[in-house]
């Protein structure tokens, strides 16, 4: 009899142990995704910070280059109205200054479109569908000249979302624009939505491109941080996007690999109207 109890005593003190293991092991997995959950909202609160602040910074110095850049492209460009066709001395010169203001002024309105919110101005219920169909149209051109394979994979009856189309548009096409420079050489573009929780939509671009080598990942978004500066590329596009994406109230996060490609990933909320909530 004693043997009996002293067994089934070991026994239930395994069964205990086990159990409590089994929840320990359970408790640490989910602190150890809580805690990505914290430091993905703590990179994303440090990059809005930073990106505020540059916005401000940036606002200030376009409007200090805006005055004296449009004197210098005006005086060049009528100098050009008054020169010579066939002088060669001076016009080559001339023609330089003014393909330079012209590059400086792109680069001013990049960095007012990091200032400016336009995220709540003229918003409205979009289907993100269709806003990714407008801004393939405009890049199909280019997509075929390099011989890139584009794969839609939109979801059906997603909901509608909040935001500005010519912005969402634009952040579509620069993307693109992304996704096709890494693909010198052809290769596969596949633009994806779907529905996340049932009230999250997600847009996720991806190419089998070049890809971004890991110690770049944290500066992508950064103002002129560019990894093909002899391409002629200023490093505005991601810096613009990041900004458009945070006046929609959504969430950009990029994986890559190097010679395997990159993903970018965008998040937005659905309206409330489109998921019937009171």
């Amino acid at each position: 009899m004693f043997t009996k109890c002293f067994w089934f005593g070991v026994y239930k003190n395994n069964a205990t142990v086990k159990k409590r293991e089994y929840q320990l092991r359970n408790s640490y997995d989910e602190l150890k995704q809580i805690n990505l959950k914290l430091r993905e909202s703590q990179s994303q609160l440090i990059q809005s910070e930073k990106m505020a602040g540059l916005g401000t910074m940036a606002a200030g110095v376009a409007h200090e280059i805006n005055n004296p850049l449009a004197a210098v492209l005006g005086s060049a460009q009528l100098a050009l109205l008054r020169s010579d066709k066939e002088d060669e001395r001076v016009r080559p010169h001339l023609v330089d200054i003014e393909r330079e203001c012209l590059r400086i002024r792109d680069i001013v309105e990049s960095l007012l479109k990091l200032s400016v919110d336009s995220g709540q101005k003229n918003a409205s219920a979009l289907d993100l569908n269709q806003v990714i169909e407008s801004a393939l149209s405009l890049s199909a051109r280019p997509l075929i000249a390099q011989r890139i394979q584009v794969k839609r994979d939109l979801g059906k009856d997603a909901p509608k979302i909040r935001g500005v189309s010519a912005d969402l548009q634009q952040v579509v096409m620069l993307l693109i624009a992304n996704a096709k420079d890494a693909m010198p050489d052809g290769g596969s573009l596949t633009i994806r939505t779907e529905v996340v929780d049932k009230k999250l939509v997600r847009l996720s671009v991806e190419d089998t491109g070049i890809g971004i080598n890991e110690a770049n990942l944290e500066k992508v978004f950064e103002p002129f941080f560019t990894t093909r500066s002899k391409d002629g590329h200023k490093g505005m596009g991601l810096a613009v996007v990041h900004r458009i994406v945070e006046d929609h109230h959504a969430r950009i996060s990029i994986d890559s690999r190097m010679g395997q490609g990159t993903q970018v990933r965008i998040t937005f909320p659905a309206v409330r109207d489109a998921l019937h909530i009171a």
